[in-house]
């Protein structure tokens, strides 16, 4: 069942993913680690000065040479605010990037209810990697990452699918999830970022699209109980 946020808590939920993007500001600063807001996140600051009054989570974007060094230095962010979460540091994670989880904190989403993995309020991590010149090299590149991806997915993807689907993402789910996190191991201005994702980026949506879209169906807040 999902989990409707909204008001106060869906403000509060805001603010604690601030929280987090401040402590890991602190130590890409401490470190000259390069990273940049992504997708709605930079579109909330140029646009509001802030959060899409909507959005429910937070996007990172880092290069992947930043990425791996700031991954050296995780441990020194306040283990009371927040934590890094990847495959590495959390077996049972299935995605290809890596996750700010709040300490204290629940946030699981729909659909994902059976999922071993440590959850809490997120921001999302995202590595940047290089791609081909030649448009083959990039198809294939393109094919290649599509496929750890459904791999990765295969999971969640098993309880949530019928018929065909449901059979197939179950035999992918058997493959580990190793193999697929070692195929990966093989932007810009912002207006030129924000004109590729989202056209007239300045215009507000139709009311009936500002929806958050990260759904949950269980969400506690730290030193709280569920809402």
């Amino acid at each position: 069942m999902i989990k409707e946020i909204k008001g106060e808590d869906f403000r509060k939920m805001q603010l604690t993913e601030l929280d987090m993007l401040v402590e890991f500001d602190k130590v890409c600063r401490k470190y000259n680690i390069n990273y940049v807001l992504f997708g709605g996140s930079l579109l909330g600051a140029v646009r509001h000065q802030g959060y899409i009054p909507w959005d429910d989570d937070a996007d990172i974007g880092m290069l992947r040479e930043d990425y791996e060094t700031f991954k050296k230095h995780k441990d020194e962010m306040n283990p009371n605010i927040c934590f890094f979460q990847d495959h590495d540091t959390d077996p049972e994670y299935r995605w290809e990037y890596g996750k700010l989880r709040r300490t204290g904190s629940t946030y699981i989403r729909v659909g994902q209810e059976h999922l071993k993995c440590k959850t809490g309020i997120f921001v999302d991590v995202f590595p940047m990697d290089d791609i081909p010149l030649s448009i083959v090299g990039q198809i294939f590149q393109d094919l290649h990452c599509y496929c750890l991806r459904k791999i990765l997915w295969s999971e969640v993807a098993k309880e949530n699918t019928v018929g065909f689907w449901k059979v197939w993402f179950t035999l992918l789910s058997k493959i580990p999830a190793d193999f697929a996190f070692h195929g990966y191991e093989k932007y810009s201005k912002n207006d030129t970022v924000l004109k590729y994702i989202y056209g007239d980026y300045m215009k507000l949506p139709p009311e009936d699209q500002r929806e958050p879209h990260s759904p949950c169906s269980e969400i506690v807040f730290p030193g709280e109980g569920n809402i």
